[in-house]
């Protein structure tokens, strides 16, 4: 097999610079574990692969790579890798701010708490529904939106890599408008709450499973890529 200094000098895309890392990771005897993550951050910080020039391809093909690096589609897995990593950031901060709406509904539904106490109360919650109104738009990769629910699917390899974009607007429905106002109202408030977050539990494990699958799915396509190589 070729030593790793001459890989470093075979193609300088995308493509290939993602298998030089994994194969000089190998060779280096790094774990498991460390290999995945190194690769990971190696993927997210290899530019973009768009087009190949015909130096790329003339040389691609002496390794009789070409149709591999159409196939294999690592770079439209590490694409939606990142769009979705991206309506995970999201999701999170909904989750911090439902987790703050809880805690002043609790508050305001007490009854120790008097009335100009619970003005405030609500004052900031409505403050913070505003902000998890507008993760809808604000979550953003590349300019779109990543939390409306779309279904996706690429080629990867031999396989088509299907899935769901998470949907924000699900939590949002459920929480609707809230008054922390008055004490019937904030237990009111609380009944919302719990069921917007029911809805997030849901949207987050959505979002979990599609990072763990497209993950795998760069790993395997890496690990193709490798072997392909190997094969030359």
């Amino acid at each position: 097999m070729p030593h790793i200094s001459t890989i470093k000098n075979i193609v300088d895309s995308a493509f290939v610079k993602v298998i030089d890392r994994n194969k000089f990771l190998r060779e280096a005897g790094v774990s498991k574990l460390s290999l995945q993550s190194a690769l990971s951050k190696a993927i997210k910080n290899t530019p973009r692969f768009r087009e190949p020039s015909r130096a790329v391809l003339s040389r691609a093909d002496s390794f009789e790579m070409k149709s591999s690096m159409e196939e294999i589609g690592l770079e439209l897995a590490r694409d939606h890798l990142a769009r979705t990593e991206k309506a995970e950031g999201g999701l999170i901060r909904a989750s911090e701010i439902l987790q703050d709406l809880k805690s002043k509904a609790e508050e305001a539904s007490e009854n120790g708490t008097n009335n100009a106490r619970r003005e405030e109360l609500n004052d900031e919650a409505q403050v913070l529904v505003k902000e998890l109104n507008s993760i809808h738009n604000t979550t953003r990769e590349n300019g779109r939106k990543v939390l409306e629910g779309q279904s996706t699917s690429f080629r990867m390899g031999d396989d088509t890599i299907s899935y769901r974009d998470s949907d924000i607007g699900s939590v949002t429905n459920a929480l609707g408008s809230i008054d922390l106002s008055k004490k019937n109202d904030a237990i009111d408030a609380l009944d919302q709450i719990k069921t917007s977050d029911d809805q997030l539990s849901s949207q987050l494990q959505n979002v979990f499973h599609n990072i763990d699958r497209l993950g795998r799915a760069i790993e395997i396509g890496t690990e193709k890529a490798v072997n392909l190589y190997a094969q030359s």
